[in-house]
């Protein structure tokens, strides 16, 4: 897996602390040079520790892609998403 950005890594580490794990890394998005994705959905207390440069997303379903959440960092551009539920 790729190194992951120092601003991420918190958010990353309170994921897996509440039970989250890494379902794929994948490369080569339009703005991101690594986004991991992860599973289940993001658990709440993440939403509120996000800090510069790190910004927070959220994506209705399209045909095709499912609908998500998550964080980038345009600094390092590397990004870890979530699936959202019911959009």
């Amino acid at each position: 897996m790729a190194e992951l950005c120092e601003h991420l890594r918190p958010l990353f580490d309170d994921a897996l602390a509440n039970g989250c794990v890494v379902g794929e890394v994948s490369a080569g998005w339009s703005n991101a040079d690594v986004v991991l994705q992860l599973l289940p959905a993001m658990p709440a207390l993440l939403r509120r520790q996000v800090t510069v440069p790190v910004r927070y997303y959220q994506s209705a379903r399209t045909p095709h892609n499912r609908a998500d959440e998550g964080f980038f960092c345009a600094a390092c551009r590397m990004g870890l998403t979530f699936p959202l539920q019911g959009l």
